[in-house]
């Protein structure tokens, strides 16, 4: 099996974790994201390999998926972006640019981070993106005129529209970037 280096948003907890745990144990490298900083490192060394290494980065902050996105880029090529990371906010939070919170997390954040390593993944002989969704996408229909839930905040159904968005973003990545990076959405299941 070739090595491979693999990034995955949200790897620090859950599904995230089990995968981190799973690929290195193949000896893929891996490349974990995560809000806290002491969770991150904590992961690092217990897992106790040289294979895993941790970015802190608040992926629902425009700015610092940028400079994320700078540090990933010195890697070198990058077989496989797994855009896992996700949160549902029980009362309606903005980021610094003023976007709800699921939205930019949960959406966003997949959207970003993919344009911006199209490059180093289109290097790798097989590249992939994989972006985590979840059956919950289903519960409602999607408003256009108000994508960051202003009117009347549900914070369930502002998780269930990132998710569906999730799937939105997939199916246009596929149609719209002109690219060899293979782009699937998948549901874990209730978890």
């Amino acid at each position: 099996m070739t090595k491979k280096k693999i990034v995955i948003t949200g790897g620090t907890d859950g599904i995230g974790l089990a995968l981190t745990k799973r690929l290195v144990q193949d000896e893929h490298e891996v490349f974990i994201i995560g809000k806290n900083e002491f969770k991150g490192n904590k992961v690092v060394k217990d897992i106790t390999s040289n294979n895993v290494e941790f970015f802190q980065c608040d992926l629902s902050e425009k700015e610092e998926i940028i400079n994320l996105s700078k540090k990933l880029i010195n890697l070198g090529k990058i077989d496989c972006l797994v855009n896992n990371a996700g949160a549902l906010f029980e009362k309606r939070e903005t980021n610094k640019l003023g976007i709800e919170k699921n939205f930019a997390l949960n959406h966003l954040s997949y959207f970003h981070l993919s344009l911006l390593l199209i490059d180093k993944l289109e290097e790798a002989n097989n590249p992939k993106i994989i972006n985590v969704s979840s059956y919950a996408h289903k519960k409602y229909d999607l408003n256009l005129n108000d994508l960051e839930n202003r009117n009347k905040y549900n914070s369930m159904k502002a998780y269930c529209q990132s998710k569906l968005l999730n799937i939105f973003f997939t199916y246009s990545f596929i149609l719209k970037i002109k690219t060899k990076i293979k782009c699937n959405c998948l549901c874990p299941g209730l978890v």
